[in-house]
């Protein structure tokens, strides 16, 4: 096993998380049961994605060790910290240092995803979304595996088709909720019904379950104003891709 495995996001997330909740009263001590539950914990997120576990992984030495990089990162600490830091550290606490709420919510969303993962006998097959190897699709902030979730909904077949056939039948068209495209103007009974859908609730509050999903969920847009909205991390919004086609 490599000696340094780069952190993934979602790591970060829920290490971030643990540390923001506890600093103002103190990180607990390195061989604290507080910190060896955060180990166990990163232990278990990274089977999800398939690196390589071995007894120092994410050990205590490795948990804390980035508890107080954090530290490091923090402007207001009167301490230095350990320096060892990286980009990646920094790009997540300057995502939700100001976002308490977004991050305790991306942080307990994947804790019921690793544990729906666990029961179900999922394991990596929670990352399997194609999508999120392709440099079409960046990660949304809150990391990987929320993502993969988000894609899974908006690619249900079942669910796309209700909702096109429900749009079709209240207005005798389908057109892009962004651009107003629509394939059947454009390309005759070729592009009959064509169009994808894009899941409006927010990465942070997906169940693992996969709640009930309705109209109000999910919008109809084009295949080009979809991969703008996840092109790039954070995720656009419907109204802000809208209001760069008016600039």
């Amino acid at each position: 096993m490599p000696r340094n495995i780069t952190w993934t996001r979602d790591e970060l997330i829920i290490t971030l998380d643990f540390y923001m909740k506890l600093r103002a009263t103190g990180i607990p001590s390195k061989g604290s049961s507080e910190i060896q539950l955060l180990s166990n914990e990163l232990n278990r997120l990274a089977l999800l994605h398939g690196l390589p576990i071995g007894e120092k992984f994410r050990n205590i030495n490795g948990t804390y060790l980035k508890l107080m990089n954090f530290h490091a990162i923090v402007p207001d600490w009167p301490g230095k910290g350990m320096q060892s830091y990286g980009q990646g550290d920094v790009q997540v606490f300057q995502d939700f240092a100001h976002q308490p709420d977004i991050l305790d919510a991306a942080a307990k969303s994947i804790f019921q995803h690793i544990y729906h993962a666990e029961t179900n006998g999922e394991n990596q097959s929670i990352l399997a979304a194609e999508e999120m190897q392709t440099e079409l699709i960046a990660p949304s902030i809150e990391g990987r595996i929320l993502s993969a979730s988000h894609l899974r909904r908006e690619r249900d077949p079942k669910l796309v088709e209700r909702l096109k056939d429900e749009y079709f039948d209240a207005n005798g068209f389908i057109d892009c909720t962004v651009c107003q495209f629509d394939f059947e103007r454009r390309y005759g009974k070729h592009g009959h019904k064509y169009m994808e859908a894009h899941h409006l609730k927010p990465v942070s509050q997906l169940s693992p379950e996969g709640e009930t999903v309705t109209a109000d969920d999910l919008t109809l847009i084009c295949a080009n104003c979809h991969r703008m909205v996840h092109r790039k991390s954070p995720w656009l919004t419907i109204e802000q891709l809208r209001g760069m086609l008016l600039e």
